[in-house]
């Protein structure tokens, strides 16, 4: 507990220390990952959409968040549910996930509810949804999780169904300082 106390001390002395007023700001890192599509990434308002090398707008901000194009599918945000976009804007796999990763390889983790599962390039299912978190391929291997009980900040310890939504992603530092929550047994 005096670890953890001392990790967050020092992130939050850091954050303040390091705290700027700056003319233009960031949202995201603007580096691609390496296979991404050659759309960009743009933002208007609280809307995302895609541009070209150009500058020229091909997709129009509509989504509430976006990741890369992989396998010419991006993952987007859009009435509170994830579907995938082909690289003219147009619906591929309706929008019907709480959550959605990239196609990294032929297949994309995607959430339901609380579990996660893996879809191909048409939608379908190719492992259902059975993990509190999953990762996306690389190099034909991807990492999931599976626990059944997760603590939160407040020393409240959850069963694997009853956490709040945001718990299923996959743990690491960042998540876990961020949500305060951990998962307690979690299995590789």
């Amino acid at each position: 507990m005096l670890r953890k106390l001392f990790v967050v001390s020092l992130l939050l002395f850091l954050s303040l220390a390091s705290t700027q007023v700056s003319a233009t700001s960031i949202d995201r890192n603007p580096v691609k990952r390496k296979g991404a599509g050659a759309l960009f990434q743009i933002r208007r308002e609280k809307l995302w959409g895609y541009m070209d090398r150009t500058g020229k707008v091909v997709i129009e901000p509509q989504f509430r968040y976006e990741r890369d194009f992989f396998n010419g599918l991006a993952s987007v945000l859009k009435n509170d549910k994830f579907g995938y976009i082909n690289e003219k804007g147009e619906e591929v796999i309706p929008f019907k996930f709480d959550g959605a990763l990239d196609f990294i390889g032929e297949i994309a983790p995607v959430r339901v509810g609380r579990k996660w599962g893996y879809i191909d390039l048409k939608g379908e299912w190719v492992l259902r949804p059975q993990f509190q978190a999953a990762g996306e391929l690389i190099d034909g291997l991807a990492r999931v999780v599976q626990w059944t009980r997760v603590e939160c900040g407040n020393s409240k310890v959850y069963r694997n169904a009853t956490p709040p939504p945001y718990v299923f992603v996959m743990p690491d530092v960042i998540t876990s300082l961020m949500s305060g929550c951990f998962p307690l047994d979690a299995k590789y």
